[in-house]
This record gives C-alpha cells, sequence and structure tokens, in this order.
C-alpha cells in the first residue's frame, strides 16, 4: 500500500515506488514476469544484450563494483530477483541503443513516442528553483525546455552506482554515461559541455555539487584522512582546512564524515573529530549532538544525555531530533540500575525472526543476514546494546528461565516484537 503525498496529475516528485508498482501492474496484466516482459519488450528487439534487471553469470567478466565518496569498493551484489526502479545492469552502449530508440519508428509508434515526450507536469516542487522554468515531466523521463531543440533526460542515483542520459531526438544528438561511484554526478556538466553547446538545466535542477566545488573536496579530504590515516595525520588535514578557510568546517561536512566514522565501526576516530571541532567551534549544536550520539554508542547514556542537553539549550530546534529519543534513553538507565543474577547464555540462544542469537564462549551474538557475529553488551539481564555502531537493542521475554521472544527497540521509538521460532 502506498501513501500519497499529494493528488495525482497536481505535482510531481521521483518515486522508486511508483516504478515498481508499475512493474507489479504490468506483471498483474500479462501473467508474466517483469523480466520476461523486458526481455521481450525492450532488449531483444534493440539488440541489448547486455542488459538484465537480475544477475547473469555471463556479467561476471565486466561488472562493475560500487566505490563509496572516499573510493572504498562495496561488495558486489548478484540479485535475483528483478526491482523495476533499482536493479538494472546494463552497459553505455546499451543503453544509448535504449535512448535513440526515442524516434525509431520502428520501436515506438508515433503515439506512443507522443506519450513519453509530451509534457504533462512541470516540477516546480523539486530541484534548483532558478531553473525551474526549463524542466518539465513526461511519462518516465525528464524535458529539458529553453532554446534549441527538446531534451530528453534521465538520471541514476543508487548510491555507489550514478549516471545519466540526455538526448535531443531532433538532432538524434545524446550521451548516456554510467559509473561506479558515488562521485559519479559530481563531473555531469563538464561532460555535458564537452558534447552540447547552451545551457545543461537538467544538471543545474539536479543540484549535485561539481567535483571541483571546494566544499565537497574539502569533505573528501577530512573524510579521506579520518578513515584512512593515522590521528595525527587526519589532524593535520583539519587543521589545514581550518587554516585555508574555516568557513568549509561547516555541520553538514562535519556530520558527514562522522557518519561515515561511525558507520565504519571507528568510534575514536568520530570521538577525536567532534572534540577537535568543538574546540574550534564550541557553539555548533549539530556537533554536540554527534557527540550525544557517540557517547551513547559507548553505552555512556549519562554522558550522552549531557552533550544533547547542551545541543538544546545552544538551538532548541534539535530538540525534534533529541527528545524522542528520551525513552531509549530512560529504557537505558532503568536496565543499568537492575542488580540481577545474570542469566546462563544459552538461555538466549535460538532463533527470532530473522534475528540469530548465538553463543561464542560467554558472548551473546547478533545476525539477521545483513549484520552478522555483532556481540551484545549487557545492560541488564534483559536489556542489551549492540557492541558496534547499531539504533536498536534488544529487550528479551522470559518465561521462567528461557527467553521466549525479544523486542528490538529503536532509538527512534519503534518497536519490533520478534518471538522464539518453536517455543
Amino acid at each position: 500500500e502506498l501513501q500519497l503525498d499529494f493528488e495525482p496529475g497536481s505535482q510531481w516528485q521521483y518515486s522508486g515506488e511508483g516504478y515498481v508498482l508499475l512493474s507489479k501492474v504490468m506483471e498483474q496484466v500479462m501473467a508474466k514476469s517483469f523480466e520476461d516482459l523486458t526481455e521481450a519488450w525492450v532488449f531483444e528487439p534493440l539488440g541489448m544484450t547486455n542488459s538484465s534487471f537480475v544477475w547473469k553469470d555471463n556479467f561476471a567478466p565486466d561488472v562493475a563494483v560500487g566505490h563509496n565518496m572516499i573510493h572504498q569498493p562495496d561488495e558486489l551484489e548478484q540479485l535475483t530477483e528483478p526491482n523495476a526502479a533499482a536493479s538494472l545492469l546494463t552497459t553505455a552502449g546499451d543503453y544509448a541503443k535504449l535512448m535513440r530508440a526515442i524516434r525509431d519508428s520502428k520501436f515506438l509508434s508515433a503515439q506512443s513516442r507522443k506519450y513519453l515526450i509530451e509534457e504533462y507536469i512541470d516540477a516546480t516542487v523539486w530541484g534548483a528553483e532558478d531553473v525551474n522554468e526549463y524542466i518539465a515531466w513526461g511519462l518516465g523521463v525528464g524535458l529539458q525546455k529553453g532554446d534549441g531543440d527538446l531534451g530528453v533526460w534521465q538520471w541514476g542515483d543508487n548510491y555507489l552506482f550514478r549516471g545519466m542520459m540526455i538526448y535531443f531526438p531532433e538532432d538524434d544528438k545524446g550521451l548516456v554515461y554510467l559509473t561506479n561511484s558515488e562521485n559519479g554526478l559530481s563531473m555531469a556538466k563538464v561532460l555535458y559541455s564537452y558534447f552540447f553547446d547552451g545551457p545543461a538545466y537538467a544538471i543545474d535542477w539536479l543540484g549535485y555539487e561539481a567535483f571541483d566545488n571546494p566544499e565537497r573536496s574539502a569533505a573528501i579530504d577530512l573524510e579521506m584522512a579520518y578513515v584512512h590515516q593515522s590521528s595525527e595525520e587526519a589532524t593535520g588535514v583539519y587543521e589545514r582546512i581550518l587554516r585555508q578557510d574555516s568557513s568549509l568546517l561547516k555541520d553538514n561536512l562535519i556530520n558527514n564524515t562522522v557518519w561515515s566514522l561511525f558507520g565504519s565501526k571507528q568510534l575514536d576516530e568520530a570521538v577525536g573529530l567532534i572534540e577537535r571541532h568543538l574546540e574550534n567551534f564550541p557553539n555548533s549544536a549539530e556537533t554536540w549532538v554527534r557527540k550525544g550520539e557517540a557517547l551513547a554508542f559507548a553505552h555512556d547514556y549519562t554522558g550522552s544525555w549531557q552533550a544533547y542537553q547542551q545541543a538544546m539549550d545552544l538551538d532548541a530546534e534539535t530538540s525534534r531530533v533529541i527528545m524522542p529519543r528520551f525513552p531509549w534513553y530512560q529504557e537505558a538507565w532503568s536496565a543499568l540500575q537492575a542488580q540481577e543474577d545474570p542469566s546462563e547464555p544459552s538461555a538466549y540462544v535460538g532463533q527470532y525472526g530473522a534475528v540469530t542469537i548465538s553463543q561464542e564462549g560467554t558472548r551473546l551474538m547478533y545476525s539477521d543476514g545483513e549484520r552478522e557475529n555483532i556481540p551484545l553488551y549487557r545492560l541488564s539481564n534483559d536489556v542489551f546494546d549492540l557492541e558496534s555502531l547499531e539504533t536498536f537493542r534488544l529487550r528479551f521475554d522470559w518465561q521462567g528461565d528461557i527467553a521466549v521472544g525479544l523486542t528490538k527497540s529503536h532509538l527512534t521509538g519503534d518497536e519490533d516484537y520478534l518471538a522464539k521460532v518453536g517455543v
């Protein structure tokens, strides 16, 4: 069931769920799988022999692995279920065939082409305001208006894979490029300038920072230093940016680096950056929020809440983020006060829905398919944190001496109960 943000036809925004829903309608109407339909309707007629919405073994020699902003590679996914909004595996050459098919009368009828590139609605609720008048939306593609021919375009952003296509059907002139990098769209405007004259309204409207933007360069330098280099070298990079242009050290730059360090389980490095930044910018409420998070990850809930209070004193708006977390802290404080004899680790072991609790020596370990063998940190006999940087904890339910279920208690206040299998 989809939640509508506005009356259909009155506004526009990008919706991956919309494409997924459309693929499900296609499957229902045609009584065939989405992968079979795209193969029969698109890939085969256009000779797109290197394209599929699911993994094929013959892709292995040429497949690209995604990289984040600081050049770290991700694991290769081999999806067996198609996702109309996200799982297309293709090449620039194949995608160019699809792009040029917009003007191919053997592939699209005149009526279908009219549906595709007819202006259905403007996009003034989304994107850079100063170029909104030049952007509209057709059926599944963006339209770049203005002087000259109409440009048909679309972009892709699956985090570590980013790319873009723009095509001018009247001139049969276009560009498609695909990258395996979070930085991929930072070079879109430069590539556009190599092939086309005139303004790049679509790229301006998307608003991605250019690769040579000083703020972006500083962010990459700082994050790479704290993730890959020694604390002394990382501090040196921070101090260099501070000396050269302290205005670059904005909250979002610090936040992104800290979140990256949290994600890579580098808590000490994150705390080092936070403390260094607060020495220079003690009134940064956002950085006090990050300190609160870091102390919570280290199970120092009293210090964490004090940091949050400092953030709220500096900027009352931060309370919108912080106050929903208060029950999380109350739960931790209450658990830490409990004076109970610990249960045997084996009492917790078992399968709880998709969650597995296992035992290694005297330690309990958490796995759920995405996270594997994360040690649990005991707050009380019932309540456990995860020792890595996670945003939920576990609260076990008991029948006698055996755990019969657990609740995943999220930092946001949400809770998920999972019954123990076989109990």
